[in-house]
């Protein structure tokens, strides 16, 4: 079974807005083992929205169509479904009940425009929305079903939850076992040559990578499980602590579990991050139990007076340096009582690189209370200041990660 998506709407197509609703259906239905075989962005123009839904009707056997339930005039999915289906729209007493219920609960008043949110394809089946004004739509034309879906991607996921994963799991498709092992500290290139010959053995397995800031993930598919859990077992054995986590775990989330296992403790000290490290370690649910917290220190007033990085190191160094980095997070474990710490001191321009000292130069440093402290230094290049900043703050977490890994104790 094949499936299609249309996205819908003049903020994607002008690129103000990012379809990420396309994306995240794309991993929910290839766990029920049905592949999207095409994605289409359109704007909100009827004409070429019937004519796409006519081309890929024949082709898929579902089709999500995301945007356009609203109650204003651009809001046309209600209208182009029934031209699709011909037939006439008619206000759903069931609709139009659900979206009285949203305004009442909530004290709004509902004005007549939102009337036409219930207008519905005649014979099409209603999706009740609790989250929102706009219900979605099923509808089945021939051989295909099609479900309109809000854009808001809050609500549509939420209408997916409620109403598609029961319709999907009893359409009883073939299960596919899927593994992920997200790896750190090699380069893609050098990944692909080591993988390569141990693949080899496993053609009935797919295997595919993908590269994000330094984290590549490599993901294996196939419907023998057996053969999937063989291929993972040889892979780690292949490349050991390379792979940070087999389970689809964020490396910060990594570093906390890591942490509470030993009973231990993290506090940061941040200057061109910004305090990026920190947010994406308490991104994670539990933080507070191994996460004391951290200090941004973006002058050198405030790295001498917060962090007591000598004034004769910065002036010799500068701030951009691995004594810097390494004064900086021994700073850190004396200003909060922690068992570990990283620092990071960089450029992460655009502006403020040097000959000497080039934009994404990056220094970084972790320490513990027993006096141990690894500083490295880092050349991103010039990729942009976001990037330079993340690849800092997960490298940061690398380096944390090796050293977490080589002490076993659980007290430092």
């Amino acid at each position: 079974m094949q499936s299609a998506i249309i996205a819908t709407g003049n903020e994607l197509v002008s690129g103000n807005t990012v379809d990420t609703n396309s994306s995240w259906l794309c991993r929910q239905l290839i766990t029920f083992n049905i592949p999207v075989t095409t994605i289409v962005t359109t704007g909100d123009n009827k004409e070429q929205i019937v004519k796409t839904l006519n081309q890929l009707s024949k082709q898929a056997e579902i089709i999500f169509l995301t945007g356009g339930l609203g109650p204003t005039d651009d809001d046309l999915t209600r209208f182009i479904l029934a031209d699709f289906a011909g037939v006439k729209l008619v206000e759903n007493p069931e609709a139009m009940r659900q979206i009285e219920d949203y305004f009442r609960k909530r004290h709004y008043k509902m004005v007549d425009r939102n009337r036409i949110q219930a207008m519905i394809p005649e014979g099409a089946k209603v999706l009740e929305n609790t989250s929102g004004t706009a219900p979605g739509i099923q509808l089945k034309k021939d051989k295909c079903t099609i479900f309109a879906l809000p854009g808001v991607p809050r609500e549509m996921k939420h209408l997916f939850n409620i109403h598609l994963v029961p319709w999907l799991r009893q359409l009883h498709t073939q299960t596919i076992h899927r593994q992920k092992l997200l790896c750190i500290g090699i380069g893609e290139s050098s990944l692909a040559e080591k993988l390569a010959p141990i693949t080899s053995n496993f053609p009935d397995v797919a295997v595919g990578t993908t590269v994000n800031e330094g984290i590549i993930a490599i993901q294996l598919t196939c419907i023998e499980k057996g053969k999937i859990d063989a291929l993972t077992q040889r892979i780690k054995d292949e490349f050991g602590n390379i792979i940070f986590s087999d389970k689809g775990l964020p490396l910060p989330q990594v570093i906390g579990n890591l942490l509470m296992d030993k009973h231990q403790t993290l506090a940061t000290a941040e200057s061109c991050t910004g305090g990026l490290i920190g947010k994406m370690l308490t991104d994670q649910s539990g933080a507070s139990n191994y996460y004391k917290g951290g200090i941004i220190t973006y002058s050198n007033e405030l790295k001498q007076s917060l962090l007591n990085v000598p004034e004769d190191l910065l002036q010799e160094h500068g701030a951009v340096s691995g004594g810097v980095a390494g004064a900086m997070a021994e700073g850190v474990l004396q200003k909060i009582d922690a068992d570990w710490s990283i620092a990071v001191t960089g450029i992460a321009g655009p502006t403020g690189g040097t000959t000497e000292k080039p934009v994404g130069l990056v220094h970084i440093a972790a320490a513990n209370k027993t006096g141990l402290c690894k500083t490295e230094k880092f050349l991103f290049g010039n990729p942009g200041r976001e990037t330079i900043r993340m690849r800092a703050a997960t490298s940061a977490m690398k380096i944390l990660r090796e050293l977490l890994l080589t002490n076993n104790s659980h007290t430092v």
